[in-house]
């Protein structure tokens, strides 16, 4: 089952820096072994990544390890974009490692 995203700008925390990193995403298939995708993202912020689509990705729920240089973390795909639609071919990722921030460099030179 795909979750369309419901964008409430008003109710977002963090802040978000549309900019285009290249991560690695490892995810695990139905028989648990690891795959690996290269992906790009549209917009970070230190809780959370909107991603392209991955081939692998299935349904919301799913736990995905995130890499971008020498950081990784978990991460749970909250949202997948419905085809025909402005999200179409996007993610978005929100980390389940409060201590570990993948894109810290990048938010942190942003400032």
């Amino acid at each position: 089952m795909r979750e369309t995203l419901v964008s409430n700008e008003a109710e977002r925390t963090d802040k978000r820096i549309h900019i285009a990193l290249p991560v690695r995403v490892t995810y695990w298939d139905k028989d648990r072994k690891p795959g690996l995708e290269m992906a790009c993202t549209y917009d970070i912020s230190p809780h959370g990544a909107r991603i392209t689509s991955l081939r692998s990705i299935q349904e919301t729920g799913e736990i995905v390890a995130v890499e971008r240089g020498r950081n990784k973390a978990f991460f749970r795909v909250v949202w997948i974009g419905e085809p025909n639609t402005d999200l179409s071919g996007q993610i978005g990722l929100q980390c389940v490692e409060s201590e570990r921030a993948v894109f810290e460099n990048e938010l942190h030179d942003m400032d």
